[in-house]
């Protein structure tokens, strides 16, 4: 698993590229706080909207809400947060 952050006002914007058991290649996923560091969006394709051309368009979409994820302002503990909440599933024994 690979993270890359960067600061969002007082909160954050990361990726977090993984590989899955399901994908041949290694797919990264972009996500934000809020601007406080509350709450988790992820940029997804839309499935309402596309350009006139016919390209998919894309859009933040809120995945869990202020009372359910934050990071804080130091940037290891949101990287260990981060890399915590994000980590592969153990396989079924």
């Amino acid at each position: 698993m690979k993270i890359k952050m960067e600061r969002y006002h007082d909160g954050w914007e990361f990726s977090v590229t993984s590989q899955s058991m399901f994908e041949d290649n290694p797919v990264a996923r972009r996500y934000q706080t809020g601007r406080d560091g509350c709450g988790l969006w992820q940029y997804v394709r839309s499935t309402t909207a596309w350009y006139p051309d016919g390209r998919p368009f894309y859009e933040w979409k809120q995945t869990r809400g202020t009372c359910q994820f934050s990071l804080p302002s130091d940037r290891k503990r949101a990287y260990d947060q981060v890399r915590y909440a994000f980590r592969p599933e153990a396989p079924p024994a």
